[in-house]
């Protein structure tokens, strides 16, 4: 069963069909209902086929722009494409892409896939495996159900919550993520950057394994901790999943779920007791000075992670912690590119990134 008429599109898509919308500067606004219908429309009732073309397949419907123009950035000057609002069957799999758009989801518990370069992504009452790929706008994704969840951004704040998670991969090169909830799936379980803050709330046990230049991973809850510079492990209660922290420079705190709010990178710099850090800054040191201006090369893009990773391993020279250092920038960035260059290739080939 289908229906076009102007501003909306009608299409029995099954209950777990799938759904794609691409949009370049609309905002997307999704909310899943009961049934197998799938139920698109411009929110202020403009016709649809000014600006989108619809494919309906057996079990699919896709909606993407009409001329999509160089790089996929359709109509750089004039008039902004219509808001997208939908309604999608509730176990379906959502697709939704968009450059300076908004994305509102509520509900969906399928398979989710959400792509932004610097729109923002508010998903709530979800459940189920998430995807998300955004470059700078905030990310915010409320669980209700058990949930899969992989996040990559560059700069965007990262807001997960939820009460139970069976994986969590988190990567961003400068953005804050705040993370609640009971880390207790077969996981994989792991967050990786350049210089993001990680507030990760549990109300269970965990094994935090941190590799780091000059980062931290804090705690004021009761814990066990060992490790050598570069690498510090910390155990709260015992039989945790494993978390994998990476960074340069950046800082995880692990605190109780429900004490989280604002706190990330702020804690006690004692390596003993109930608090615990690890890589703290020395600002009167002059190898620490010329420590955080590489880091600040490699933020700001001027070096990348290898050339960073190297001046580091000169500056300690040769040391056991300065070869630490080298062997894990590169994992610690995600594969050595610079903030920059990672907002320039997201934006090119935003719309080629399809696997």
């Amino acid at each position: 069963m289908s229906t076009t008429i102007g501003s909306a599109i009608e299409h029995q898509v099954g209950s777990t069909g799938t759904v794609s919308i691409r949009t370049t500067d609309g905002d997307v606004t999704v909310t899943a209902v009961d049934g197998e219908v799938a139920r698109l429309r411009s929110s202020d009732g403009r016709d649809l086929g000014d600006h989108y073309r619809w494919r309906l397949d057996d079990g699919a419907l896709t909606l993407e722009p009409r001329d999509r123009g160089v790089f996929g950035f359709q109509r750089l000057f004039g008039d902004r494409m219509p808001d997208i609002v939908a309604e999608v069957p509730r176990d379906a799999v959502v697709d939704l892409e968009t450059v300076s758009g908004a994305m509102t989801v509520h509900g969906a518990r399928g398979r989710q896939r959400y792509r932004l370069v610097s729109g923002a992504i508010e998903a709530t009452g979800v459940a189920g495996p998430i995807a998300v790929d955004e470059v700078s706008g905030a990310v915010h994704l409320d669980a209700v159900d058990r949930a899969s969840i992989r996040v990559r951004t560059v700069s965007g704040s990262v807001h997960i919550a939820g009460p139970g998670f069976d994986s969590l991969d988190v990567h961003t090169m400068s953005g804050l993520v705040d993370v609640r909830g009971r880390l207790d799936g077969t996981g994989p379980f792991g967050f990786d950057g350049v210089s993001g803050s990680v507030s990760l709330a549990v109300d269970g046990p965990i094994l935090v394994a941190g590799t780091t230049v000059s980062g931290s991973v804090v705690t004021d809850l009761p814990h066990r901790t060992s490790g050598a510079p570069g690498r510090r492990t910390i155990e709260v209660g015992q039989g945790g999943p494993l978390v994998a922290f990476k960074t340069v420079s950046g800082t995880l705190r692990v605190v109780h779920d429900g004490s989280a709010v604002g706190s990330a990178g702020q804690g006690p710099d004692t390596a003993t007791g109930t608090g615990t850090t690890d890589g703290t800054v020395l600002a009167d040191d002059p190898r620490e000075t010329a420590r955080l201006e590489i880091l600040r090369d490699l933020e700001a893009g001027r070096i990348d992670v290898s050339a960073a990773t190297a001046r580091l391993a000169e500056l300690d020279g040769g040391s056991a912690a300065g070869r630490a250092a080298a062997s894990t920038g590169p994992t610690a960035s995600g594969g050595g590119s610079s903030t920059t260059a990672a907002h320039d290739s997201w934006a090119v080939h935003f719309w080629d990134h399809r696997a």
